[in-house]
């Protein structure tokens, strides 16, 4: 009980301190406000956003004179850490005043780093009366020359000894993100090389990864190549719009163009990543087809979004709810099917989680800074550019997510073709022998007969074992089995690479030998058969070891001699065989010849 209401008091008494801290630093900022910003050699530059002071129009249009007339109701900006006023219906007066001593620098720059306001209008007044005016922004068609800077620039006329006061009327149709500096053109020149670079090497990665990618589905025609290149094409153009690349250099004072393109780019780049995210999480899994389909169900309605959007069809708060949720949709969806294959060691959904990481972070980090979410980083150079940073890291992260799945269908392919291999080599191949059966028999010899020819010719020879069936009864089928496996290696053994052993069924084997020039030849290979084929057998069986021997009688054809049909070139073949058995047995017999070798 005595710890609990220590703890309450000491509540109460930070509560107190925080709520004096809050209070006098507001007062010494209040006055710091009413203090002009002195431009002499001690000033260096920079944010200016707390010396600012502010005051909402509230729906009735406000002019230079009315708003110098009401200088006393301007409040204090230094209060706000973020240079931001959120999401705000009408336009805001902003109040900077300034003083130039006498043999200070004049050349000054102001700029507001956040290049899609969609109006900025900038009022330099000296003693109460308008030195200069310059109006920028989305909405406005510029008759001057196009700018270097990517970022909103306006050089002021300033003289020395003079004390001036820079009046802002800003208007914007989202949040009215400010990021603003008060620099020496030196150093704002300096600053736009800085944004131009960063900017450009984060489109020049994008474009290269779009280039590579189309030309990745060009030559392989695989979907998911042209569903990256629309996602990265999508990033690509929000970041050429969001970052002032679009309206300054690619469609200046296309006004409508520009207007319409913050909810084009943003509902455009959600059709590629639902596409993309969908297929690499889902195309090849049977199992996850629902998911596939929602995600290109979103698609689909990203694309209806854009096209009521290009019509003029969504009111202001809803696109705005719109632009601000839908970007996080994708990944909502994904992560927790991503988490899923995670937990099973998949390669895809671990690079993806990183994926889902940087980008969440980001999106919350600009929308945070956009909106002024209290305990958020403030707006800064890197705040401001942290989407396409990430954009550009997660493209690059993409690709490695796109390699992981072009591997895996590569693999599956792969195991594919061999278990396709597998299954055509077992109908072509005798089981228990491991050689050839009737079938691959019939394939290799049609193909082989194509090329026979009176100076390439092949022989078909017939061979059936004499005495095998004794064996058989004797010592049982297992033994046969053995004997048949000794007789078809001593078969392998003795013939070319590029001849065939066949086992045609029971105790009965094919030899077809190719690229012979004469029946000699044959006869010769036929006796060395003859003699290693009756030579004595040591099985090792599950009786022991058991030694047998068996005979052999051969029958042989040639092509194209006696036939190029490959049905009749075995039936030749077999009819000398049974010729040779007639005679005796234990011989080489050559198709309608009387000539025999004895073993």
């Amino acid at each position: 009980m005595k710890m609990a209401w220590i703890v309450g008091v000491l509540g109460r008494c930070r509560l107190l301190w925080r709520i004096g801290l809050a209070l006098s630093l507001s007062w010494g900022c209040v006055h710091a406000a009413d203090a002009p910003v002195v431009l002499d050699g001690q000033y260096a530059g920079g944010v200016v956003w707390s010396e600012l002071r502010f005051l909402h129009e509230q729906g009735t249009p406000l002019g230079l004179d009315q708003v110098q007339a009401r200088l006393d109701e301007f409040e204090s900006n230094s209060g706000h850490p973020l240079s931001t006023f959120g999401v705000v219906k009408f336009p805001v007066w902003l109040y900077l005043p300034v003083q130039v001593p006498a043999g200070a620098e004049t050349d000054w720059v102001f700029t507001i780093d956040y290049p899609i306001v969609q109006r900025f209008d900038l009022f330099l007044t000296a003693n109460g009366q308008l030195v200069q005016h310059v109006a920028r922004g989305s909405s406005v068609a510029r008759d001057d020359a196009k700018p270097r800077s990517v970022a909103i620039s306006i050089p002021l006329h300033l003289r020395d000894a003079m004390t001036y006061g820079i009046w802002l009327r800003v208007q914007s149709a989202g949040p009215m993100l400010l990021p603003m500096r008060l620099q020496k053109a030196g150093d704002a020149i300096a600053q736009a090389e800085v944004d131009q670079l960063v900017m450009g090497l984060i489109c020049g990665i994008e474009l290269t990864l779009l280039l590579y990618c189309l030309l990745q589905w060009v030559s392989l025609r695989e979907p998911v190549f042209w569903m990256y290149s629309l996602m990265t094409f999508g990033v690509m153009l929000s970041n050429i719009f969001f970052y002032g690349l679009g309206w300054r250099f690619l469609w200046p004072d296309q006004l409508w163009v520009q207007a319409h393109m913050d909810g084009t780019v943003t509902f455009f780049g959600s059709v590629g990543t639902f596409l993309f995210v969908g297929e690499v999480l889902a195309g090849g899994d049977s199992q996850r087809r629902r998911f596939l389909w929602a995600m290109r169900a979103c698609a689909a309605l990203s694309a209806v979004f854009m096209v009521i959007y290009l019509l003029d069809g969504f009111a202001h708060d809803v696109f705005l709810l719109l632009f601000t949720l839908w970007p996080f949709v994708p990944s909502m969806m994904a992560i927790p099917y991503t988490l899923f294959k995670a937990d099973k060691s998949n390669s895809i959904a671990k690079a993806l989680l990183l994926v889902w990481a940087v980008y969440v972070e980001a999106l919350l980090l600009t929308f945070g800074a956009m909106y002024g979410w209290q305990g958020w980083p403030s707006v800064s150079f890197w705040t401001v550019r942290a989407f396409p940073i990430a954009a550009a890291i997660d493209s690059v992260l993409f690709l490695y997510v796109l390699g992981l799945r072009s591997k895996g269908v590569r693999v599956a392919a792969q195991r594919a073709a061999l278990e396709r291999d597998a299954l055509q080599t077992m109908a072509y191949t005798d089981a228990l022998t491991g050689v050839l059966n009737r079938r691959g028999l019939d394939t290799a010899l049609d193909s082989m007969l194509t090329q026979a020819s009176v100076d390439n010719q092949a022989a078909v020879m017939v061979l059936d074992l004499d005495g095998f069936k004794p064996i058989n009864d004797t010592y049982g089928h297992d033994v046969g089995d053995v004997l048949l496996r000794a007789v078809a290696q001593r078969l392998k053994g003795q013939v070319r690479s590029s001849d065939l052993v066949v086992r045609l069924g029971g105790d009965e084997f094919v030899v077809v030998a190719r690229d012979l020039t004469n029946a000699l030849q044959v006869q010769e290979l036929a006796a060395k058969l003859l003699h290693v084929l009756q030579q004595p057998y040591r099985l090792n069986t599950t009786l022991g070891n058991i030694q047998v021997h068996v005979g052999v009688t051969i029958g042989y054809a040639l092509a194209p001699i006696d036939s190029t049909d490959a049905f009749e070139l075995i039936k030749f073949a077999d009819m000398a065989l049974y010729e040779g058995k007639r005679q005796g047995k234990g011989c080489v017999q050559r198709y309608a010849k009387v000539v025999a070798l004895q073993a």
